[in-house]
């Protein structure tokens, strides 16, 4: 786990409602400020219904989440309430440091 927050933090800056739809991110804010401090990532998400509790669909996502091979660290970021005309959706974002 990421220890310091820096991951974490820069999840947060790459995980939106925007992500419910989306098929392929390419995480630009994450990756540049990463590669400034030396660092390789890659950016994992997923996004389940929120029926009322957020605690069901986040674990959901986490355990469907892939690990990339040889991550040393991981910092993820949570939005519980995003809405759309489907409903309210929980979506995760996770930063991995490969390198």
């Amino acid at each position: 786990w990421d220890r310091d927050h820096f991951l974490e933090n820069l999840a947060g800056t790459e995980t939106t409602c925007r992500l419910i739809y989306a098929k392929d991110y390419s995480f630009p804010t994450a990756a540049a400020e990463a590669n400034r401090r030396g660092m390789s990532v890659e950016f994992i998400y997923g996004s389940e219904r929120n029926v009322g509790e957020t605690e069901p669909p986040m674990i959901n996502i986490l355990k469907n989440m892939k690990k990339p091979y040889g991550s040393k660290k991981v910092g993820c970021a949570l939005i519980p309430d995003c809405t759309t005309s489907d409903g309210m959706y929980v979506v995760v974002g996770c930063l991995f440091q490969t390198a």
